[in-house]
């Protein structure tokens, strides 16, 4: 007889091998972007080629599921503009199956990538900044002046670049949790960001970047920024 397995995921131990930290970090982004914009998680559900893309094995996704980490659904065609799945328990993937992050599960998985030291080879460089950084997140490291993403330096920020050093401070600080609120304040007590410091400051850090793999913008409020990664540059043979 097969053994009920509970509807809530119980606390799991996620190991931090890559392929788990990679299927978490790009699951973990669509149900963010998803609660930002007020959709539905399932709208920004990630299909099975991306994750298997990123070296996800079907093995690690069906343990996932059995664990009540992730869900899987059937995405099924249609003409309506919004994406409509049929929700399975199913070890069997398709070509259209796609995945979510179990809401239960949030918590613990952005504590996981918070708190995940880097599993790529750690670079050979001098300063060694991205040390102990959380995987699938950007670090900034700001004794050395470095901001990180992945296996890539991304810029060397002068201590001069006051307002530069001021908007990675806090986005370090808040965790690198998005949308993040305009931290140039004109009153500190009061909701009254300077739009222009903002957007000279991004302007300012997408420019001259040694790998471009982040880039800073503002979202339609015009009072909070974001980041979306860029893909690395395939290396040349």
């Amino acid at each position: 007889m097969k053994k009920h397995q509970p509807d809530h995921p119980l606390p799991v131990h996620l190991p931090p091998y890559p392929h788990f930290l990679k299927i978490f970090s790009a699951l973990l982004e669509a149900f963010d972007e998803a609660i930002e914009t007020g959709e539905r998680i399932w709208e920004y559900a990630v299909e099975l080629h991306d994750l298997h893309d990123q070296g996800a094995p079907s093995s690690t996704l069906r343990w996932l599921m059995d664990k009540r980490v992730i869900s899987h659904g059937y995405e099924q065609k249609g003409r309506s503009a919004r994406r409509r799945f049929r929700q399975t328990r199913s070890h069997f993937f398709q070509d259209n199956s796609c995945f979510v992050l179990v809401a239960e599960s949030v918590g613990q998985v952005r504590q996981m990538l918070l708190e995940a030291p880097s599993a790529l080879p750690q670079n050979n460089g001098a300063s060694g900044g991205k040390d102990n950084r959380p995987f699938g997140l950007p670090y900034w490291n700001k004794p050395a002046g470095e901001l990180w993403y992945e296996d890539n330096l991304v810029k060397i920020i002068p201590e001069t670049a006051h307002n530069q050093r001021k908007l990675l401070d806090y986005c370090q600080a808040s965790q690198w949790r998005q949308p993040f609120e305009n931290c140039f304040k004109i009153h500190p007590d009061k909701d009254d960001g300077e739009p222009d410091t903002l957007h000279n400051t991004l302007v300012r850090l997408n420019a001259h970047q040694i790998n471009p793999r982040l880039h800073f913008y503002r979202d339609g409020s015009g009072k909070r920024f974001r980041f979306k990664v860029i893909p690395a540059k395939p290396a040349r043979i």
